[in-house]
């Protein structure tokens, strides 16, 4: 089920942009702010080598900057505080994804997923379709020629073989 998410082109175009030097930030209220906080916990590892950070979106987030991913989480992709991080971040020219559950406007006015599922299984599902994202991020950067520290790359391999 996941893997036409995973392998779309939306999909692929967050690993590159997030594969880039800049904060990637991830964002959701509720339910959808766990999920948020998973992803942010698992990217952290393989930002920090990079020399970036990862960030739970809201007020501790640094201020967005040109080259910065946002990927926001979303059943109902009508959230106000997530549609004002979305115009923050595209003010300073950032990156914005979201995974939604619905046609919305945040899926129209961003490179979007939309899993189609009740409210309550697609949080379930959001962090299934996260769990991949730092693997394939460190994929990408090892197919790019970027050497990981040697813990990073042992942790890719065990999970890969």
């Amino acid at each position: 089920m996941y893997d036409q998410y995973v392998y779309s082109t939306v999909y692929q175009r967050l690993v590159e942009k997030m594969s880039t030097r800049g904060h990637a930030t991830v964002g959701g209220r509720g339910p959808a702010k766990n999920v948020a906080e998973m992803t942010v916990i698992r990217l952290q590892h393989v930002k920090r080598a990079l020399g970036d950070q990862a960030y739970l979106s809201g007020e501790l987030a640094p201020k967005p900057r040109l080259g910065d991913t946002l990927l926001l989480v979303s059943w109902s992709g009508e959230n106000k505080p997530l549609l004002a991080w979305h115009k923050e971040y595209d003010t300073a020219g950032a990156n914005i994804f979201s995974i939604v559950g619905n046609q919305s406007p945040l899926s129209e006015s961003t490179g979007s997923i939309i899993i189609k599922s009740p409210a309550s299984q697609f949080y379930l599902h959001a962090a299934f379709l996260l769990s991949p994202l730092p693997l394939l991020l460190v994929k990408n950067l090892k197919e790019h020629g970027f050497g990981l520290p040697p813990e990073i790359m042992a942790w890719y391999h065990s999970s890969t073989d």
